[in-house]
């Protein structure tokens, strides 16, 4: 009886996945960010802008990307709910006390795909998130920067360029890297 029980749950599971990519308009053929194959990619000629925006912070405060200008960002798009964005959290806590002179990081949460903003709020308290978490409640920010996984991060240069890409979970040393690279 459990087997079949299960058997079915999987079947719906199936059919809803694949309505779901069905209805799921199809990503342009080519994409203004490389799609990654590695832990990260460089930016088709390291030369294109980040997209600008302007989201509410947890407090309401609306912050800019522009207000950033100047400095390195590290742009991290997560979501609670994500498993590794949950194991990422402390590893972007230790790059914000670490790095905190060379690189500013601010968590762009995919509000738009949660169940509520308490969930967010929670993430936020359990993990002791010391950087600013913006909220992206429209997903408009998440489209323009074409996610399509969770965790995704940027580095945005002095000038506003992307520099690099990560899709997945980074590590300390990923940033390391990235910052002996790029400066």
């Amino acid at each position: 009886m459990k087997r079949a029980a299960i058997g079915l749950w999987m079947a719906g599971i199936g059919v809803v996945s694949c309505f779901l990519l069905l209805k799921t308009p199809p990503l342009p053929s080519t994409t203004p960010f490389p799609q990654a194959d590695a832990a990260s990619t460089k930016a088709k000629q390291a030369e294109q802008t980040a997209p600008s925006f302007s989201l509410p912070s947890l407090s309401g405060q609306p912050v800019s990307l522009s207000d950033y200008r100047g400095s390195l960002v590290l742009l991290n798009f997560w979501a609670s709910w994500c498993g590794p964005c949950r194991h990422e959290a402390p590893v972007l806590n230790k790059m914000h006390k670490q790095f905190s002179g060379r690189v500013k990081i601010i968590g762009v949460n995919m509000t738009s795909q949660e169940l509520s903003v308490k969930d967010v709020k929670q993430f936020v308290k359990r993990y002791d998130l010391q950087f600013p978490v913006l909220l992206d409640r429209t997903g408009t920010v998440m489209k323009r920067y074409h996610i399509v996984a969770v965790p995704t991060t940027f580095l945005v240069g002095r000038s506003g360029q992307i520099l690099e890409k990560f899709r997945g979970e980074m590590t300390l040393d990923d940033l390391k890297n990235t910052l002996a690279r790029t400066g």
